[in-house]
């Protein structure tokens, strides 16, 4: 089965706006293993709302990030569970989930 899950470009999405967000590129940028951020989930690629669910970073190498969903999305998300692996860019990432759930598994 084709998945057609597909995650938001928030960075997009910002630009086409013209909202400019320093603090979260440097957020971005300070991220290591074991951090939460919130990317947003579409069930469809044309889907709107979509489901923002938090991810837990497994590696950053460069531009790339490798994690695990961290929480149980929705029925509209059928196609994803909690623990799903998955790969993700900066571009993607709405928000920096700060204090002490951001270290751990």
């Amino acid at each position: 089965m084709k998945t057609t899950t597909g995650i938001e470009n928030i960075e997009r999405m910002r630009r086409e706006r013209a909202i400019d967000d320093p603090q979260l590129r440097a957020e971005v940028r300070a991220l290591l293993p074991g951090h939460l951020v919130r990317l947003t989930f579409l069930p469809t690629p044309d889907a709107f709302p979509g489901e923002m669910l938090l991810v837990r970073i497994t590696s950053i190498r460069g531009g790339t990030f490798r994690g695990k969903i961290a929480e149980e999305p929705s029925l509209r998300l059928a196609e994803i569970r909690r623990g799903r692996l998955l790969q993700f860019a900066r571009a993607h990432i709405h928000s920096v989930v700060k204090g002490p759930t951001t270290r751990g598994n």
